[in-house]
């Protein structure tokens, strides 16, 4: 195989793997929406009219918005909250300007390295931050008597049960 069609097989995977990131991303963000929406609401009672409109308006909100009402309402570890910064940076980055991630460069093989790279790491922040909130989802269900039903025997919801929703109560906290 000649260097122009390993770079043409680099080029093509590399755009199949940045599509894969922003779908996985997508799923986050829904998860976050949920958390802001129906974990941590800030009014105590609401009408099912209420809530709808929220949900509806929440869908419009960019990501930093989000997190920013979750940064209102609850204490959040600052590790935690630090990759959350960086996971919402790289999102970003990746959603607005492919050309501001550093090395960025399709026509070569060092900067579909660095492309490669980029989306590696940011696929692994999103599998934390998407484990983490999908954790707070679940304890809330639990707190409130909600039947976790088929999903309980799925392999992601066995995997944030485990390793994610024990850490709910260190992650987030009530303000003080």
């Amino acid at each position: 195989m000649e260097e122009g069609e390993d770079l043409s097989q680099l080029h093509s995977g590399l755009l199949i793997m940045i599509g894969s990131a922003l779908l996985a991303i997508q799923t986050t963000e829904k998860a976050i929406q949920l958390v802001t929406t129906f974990v941590l609401r800030s009014d105590a009672a609401i009408t099912g009219e209420q809530l709808i409109a929220q949900s509806e308006a929440d869908q419009k909100r960019t990501m930093g918005y989000l997190l920013a009402r979750i940064r209102d309402r609850v204490s959040i570890d600052p590790h935690f909250d630090r990759t959350l910064s960086e996971f919402t940076r790289r999102r970003n980055m990746l959603a607005h300007s492919l050309s501001d991630i550093p090395g960025w460069d399709t026509e070569t093989l060092r900067g579909l390295q660095s492309g490669w790279r980029f989306i590696h790491e940011l696929l692994a922040m999103n599998n934390v931050v998407l484990g983490v909130f999908t954790g707070l989802i679940r304890a809330w269900e639990s707190q409130n008597g909600y039947d976790h039903g088929l999903a309980a025997d799925l392999e992601f919801t066995k995997l944030v049960d485990e390793k994610y929703t024990p850490l709910v109560d260190s992650i987030f906290s009530a303000k003080t």
